[in-house]
């Protein structure tokens, strides 16, 4: 993932917020990441507050990751639920016209299908929110 060099600024806060050990280390897992470009539009102020909260951070970010199963994004999977970490819905849908994309809880979904060792990550255009 580093490697790629669009995830700088999640993967500093899944470093901060303790979880980076917990994805390394789990069977299988489905990521959404917010991309660098994605993470540049959210104020400073607010990754501060995020990561001086604990708690909060770790809210956020473990609703960005789905643990037990490592997805794919299919060509079929509109209206596909998946359960994120903190047992939220993550809904993935795929929308045709006028162009085709697909999202994440309503984040366009970027960069689908990146292989780690232990599953896939999704490069998406924001940062989601449950529902």
């Amino acid at each position: 993932m580093t490697k790629r060099g669009n995830y700088t600024q999640i993967l500093y806060l899944l470093q901060k917020a303790g979880l980076i050990d917990t994805l390394l280390k789990a069977t299988d897992i489905t990521l959404f990441l917010p991309t660098d470009a994605a993470m540049a539009r959210v104020s400073p102020q607010t990754i501060n507050d995020l990561s001086m909260n604990q708690t909060a951070l770790v809210d956020l970010l473990s609703y960005h990751a789905v643990v037990g199963t490592a997805e794919k994004i299919g060509h079929h999977d509109n209206d596909k639920d998946l359960t994120s970490c903190n047992n939220k819905p993550i809904r993935i849908n795929i929308y045709n016209s006028p162009i085709r994309v697909r999202s994440a809880e309503g984040i366009k979904v970027t960069d689908e299908d990146i292989h780690v060792a232990n599953g896939y990550v999704h490069g998406i255009d924001g940062i989601m929110t449950a529902p």
